[in-house]
Formats: C-alpha cells, structure tokens, sequence
C-alpha cells in the first residue's frame, strides 16, 4: 500500500488565510443598507407598527386621538427585521446585476 504524500503546514495556512478573507469581504455596503433601513422606518412609516395598538397604521394620527405607546421589544424585532431583509433585497439585487455580467 503506498502512502500519499503529506501536505507540508504552510499549505494548510495559506487556504485557511484565504478562507478567512474570502469571510471578510463585504457583499453589501453598510452605509446604504442603514440608510434604506432609516428610510424604510421613518418616511415610509413602518416603524409606527411597534406601537402596542392591535390594529397597525403607517401613519399616526394628527388629531387628538389617542396613540398607544411604543413597545421596545416590537420596535427592536422590527427594526432587527427591516434591517435584515433590506440586506437580502440589496445582496439579492447585487446577484442579479453581476450573475447577468458572466
């Protein structure tokens, strides 16, 4: 039975250095993602859904109505939620550009 050769170390450092920065590289920009996320909770209303009323509106009343208060743990999942599918609509977006550039 013959044996294979042995890998020497540095081989094994190399791939793993690749490895971790192929980790690294960023897919989508930082800055844009918080800016459609901002947008997305103050302009188009919908962090006005963390309010602890049952029945969501986008836009609160101007009028003497009365507006319930903001739920913290509903405001973080909201905007955690936002956050991250405004990062898969941007990468999804980002695939579609460079898949068709192939």
């Amino acid at each position: 039975m013959t044996s294979s050769p042995a890998v020497s170390i540095w081989r094994t450092y190399f791939v793993a250095n690749e490895w971790n920065e192929i980790q690294t590289h960023r897919k989508t920009n930082l800055m844009f993602n918080i800016i459609t996320t901002v947008f997305f909770l103050s302009v188009v209303g919908v962090g006005n859904w963390a309010t602890t009323d049952p029945f969501t509106n986008s836009q609160l009343s101007d009028r003497n109505y009365y507006v319930a208060p903001m739920s913290s743990m509903l405001r973080f999942a909201l905007i955690a939620t936002v956050y991250l599918l405004t990062g898969e609509l941007i990468g999804f977006y980002l695939l579609l550009i460079f898949s068709q550039m192939l």
